[in-house]
């Protein structure tokens, strides 16, 4: 009877441990180590310039802008659609300087017979800014720790998703979303966890200011 509790008391211990590594593994997914104690590990990435269609969308893409004479060299196609009419909606996202532009994606809306019938969106055909960043990627992580660490819920979302982050430059309109104004175009740090999309902050690439914080938690 002894050996027996032993034995049993045995399989709980491990089956304790394997629940809470299984546990642990859950809650840190994509760990990383902090660089210090004042800051996150913040990697440089680049923004892909493949479209995220079908080889079969694309092909009609091509024959729909070459019909318009509208050029793809500034454009990422990310989505083609159709509707009940036949027409198609083309989303893209817009690129300057070979950098993307956050705030700016356009459609583009064909009719069934393939002419262009309006477009959804600003064409942004020059910025008047200078593409080279003062701040670095790895830098940003200390904005982001201290956003990060004084917000419980940014805190707790962040947890269950990965303490890597990612940073990518790009071009940002400080005045998107807002009615009656001209854009003011920055260049910038987007920085996010790795495969997530929250918490993320907007980092001003010139002069190190917090453009945006976004800790994806909606009351």
């Amino acid at each position: 009877m002894n050996n027996m509790l032993l034995l049993i008391g045995i399989i709980s211990i491990a089956f304790l441990s394997c629940e809470q590594i299984e546990e642990d593994e859950e809650i840190f997914v994509d760990n990383c180590p902090l660089v210090n104690d004042s800051t996150f590990y913040v990697e440089r990435i680049y923004s892909s310039r493949t479209h995220k269609v079908s080889n079969g969308d694309l092909k009609t893409i091509n024959y729909l802008f070459a019909k318009n004479n509208i050029t793809l060299n500034n454009l990422r196609v990310y989505k083609l659609q159709t509707d009940e009419l036949g027409y198609y909606h083309v989303r893209c996202d817009q690129y300057y300087d070979g950098l993307p532009l956050f705030t700016e994606p356009v459609i583009f809306h064909f009719n069934n017979g393939g002419n262009l019938d309006c477009i959804s969106g600003d064409m942004i055909d020059s910025i008047n800014i200078d593409t080279i960043p003062n701040i670095s990627a790895e830098s940003t992580g200390v904005i982001l720790y201290k956003c990060i660490t004084s917000d419980p819920d940014s805190h707790q979302v962040l947890m269950k998703k990965s303490t890597c982050f990612e940073a990518e430059l790009g071009i940002f309109d400080i005045n998107a979303g807002v009615s009656y104004t001209d854009k003011n175009f920055v260049l910038v740090w987007k920085v996010e966890p790795r495969n997530a999309e929250s918490p993320h902050v907007i980092i001003n690439a010139k002069n190190d200011s917090l453009i945006r914080y976004y800790n994806g938690i909606i009351h």
